[in-house]
């Protein structure tokens, strides 16, 4: 969780939902959060001190598209390209 200057806001934490698609999987997602018991295998997770990680894997050559959503934020969205 990032202001528009980049700065993380380490006291925003709020649910995160992850989207891959493309070439690509979600593996896990995580937070560091000590007490958390959300599962490392589910597309939505809190964040902690503003912060999450999420983990993917090609699946095979081209374009994974991953899309970040929180509630009160702008979407935000990558693509990695897997080349050969």
């Amino acid at each position: 969780m990032t202001d528009p200057h980049g700065t993380c806001w380490t006291r925003a934490d709020r649910p995160v939902r992850v989207e891959v698609s493309g070439t690509g999987e979600l593996i896990a997602l995580g937070s560091a959060a000590p007490r958390s018991q959300e599962r490392f295998d589910a597309t939505e997770r809190h964040t902690y001190d503003g912060q999450a990680l999420a983990v993917v894997r090609p699946t095979a050559v081209g374009g994974i598209r991953v899309r970040v959503t929180a509630p009160g934020c702008e979407a935000a969205e990558t693509v990695i390209t897997v080349r050969p």
